[in-house]
């Protein structure tokens, strides 16, 4: 990040901390897909799917090691 984004961002982060505005909730990845789907947001929802869906799908599908799926090479969180 840049020195003038990350200024805004420690000032939004000082505003929430002190109450002055609350902090803006993050979409999940199925609610972002719904709003623009993507070719690259498809392939991160089908491994995490294919993940199980988990907490810690990141780290899963970066471990992946299922060399026969033909989305293998594409997968995200390398």
């Amino acid at each position: 990040m840049n020195e003038k984004a990350l200024s805004a961002l420690e000032i939004y982060r000082e505003k929430v901390a002190s109450g002055e505005i609350e902090a803006t909730p993050r979409k999940t990845l199925e609610e972002r897909f719904a709003e623009k789907p993507t070719v690259g947001m498809a392939v991160k929802l089908f491994c995490k799917h294919c993940m199980g869906d988990a907490s810690t799908y990141k780290t899963d599908i970066k471990n992946c090691s299922s060399k026969v799926c033909p989305l293998h090479q594409f997968r995200p969180y390398k």
